[in-house]
């Protein structure tokens, strides 16, 4: 392959590996990869952190151990106020830094996801929730996975929700993540677009979400000749009473167009299963956690 590409580009080639002259820290879009005896490390560019807390000018302030809190910003007076198109347009460079650094971060992906909904319109509430986002990065502004060397033959999604979450709109926040083995691969934390009605519903849109993300990751492994077998993990009984009836019940006003995942179910093309909230690491991507929890 690389013969048949140096044909018509000129190519830089780095190895990973534990031998000579394999490198043992390489570089990839300023992310960098270690190699180790026990398996591979993998740190997001270090630069942004440094940058975000700078353009804030948290250099001397005191970090914190959480990215933020309900109540954030809300215990100031005027915290709707807008501000001037100059500062408006500083928040959104910043948020716009934070959210390439998210992707590597699952740690602040939620922060991040809460700050991008007001790009249009900052106030000066989502300003002191940055800032705390800024102060969270200034103690903590490295972060790295650990992917020990193993033989996986399954992978599982995460799932949860923050039902009702937005004050404003009353949508919710679908949070998950998926692990193969002991290597967490993928997360991801969004606003839902439908409007549940109950915390059932909710859980059951994150199902969806995470059943479509298992299926993409069963058919990537599968174009790399290997063969995984998945399931979806979620805190919600309503939810899973859901995916494992026929039809939709008492929820008439879900769309039928979203029942593809009972059939997922029935044909066992995915598994379904519960897992205690208190154990389930999608929480981190739904909700403000304290260190102690984000650790774990």
């Amino acid at each position: 392959l690389k013969k048949e590409v140096e044909k018509k580009y000129e190519l830089k080639t780095q190895v990973l590996g534990p031998n000579k002259p394999d490198l043992q820290e390489v570089k990839v879009l300023n992310r960098i990869l270690r190699w180790t005896p026990e398996g591979v490390k993998y740190e997001a560019d270090p630069r942004h952190a440094e940058l975000i807390i700078k353009d804030l000018g948290l250099q001397k302030a005191n970090g914190v151990t959480t990215p933020g809190t309900k109540e954030e910003g809300r215990t100031k007076s005027k915290n709707e106020e807008t501000f001037d198109e100059q500062k408006a347009s500083e928040y959104r460079a910043i948020v716009a830094r934070m959210n390439y650094l998210a992707m590597d971060r699952p740690d602040i992906q939620f922060a991040v996801k809460k700050l991008a909904t007001s790009m249009s319109k900052p106030t000066n509430r989502k300003w002191q929730e940055l800032k705390r986002l800024g102060r969270y990065l200034r103690a903590h502004p490295r972060l790295a996975f650990k992917m020990p060397f193993q033989t996986a033959s399954r992978w599982e999604v995460y799932t949860d929700t923050d039902w009702a979450g937005c004050v404003r709109t009353r949508k919710s926040t679908s949070g998950g993540c998926i692990v193969l083995g002991k290597h967490t691969v993928k997360s991801w934390s969004e606003v839902q677009s439908f409007i549940a009605l109950s915390s059932g519903e909710s859980e059951f849109y994150a199902a969806l979400k995470a059943s479509a993300e298992g299926l993409g990751m069963i058919a990537m492994l599968k174009d790399f000749g290997v063969t995984v077998n998945g399931k979806v993990l979620g805190d919600a009984s309503a939810a899973l009473g859901i995916i494992h009836r026929k039809g939709l019940g008492r929820t008439r006003h879900i769309d039928t167009g979203l029942l593809w995942i009972q059939q997922t179910a029935a044909e066992k093309r995915l598994e379904y299963d519960k897992v205690l909230g208190a154990e389930n690491p999608a929480d981190l991507l739904t909700k403000y956690l304290n260190l102690s929890l984000i650790h774990i």
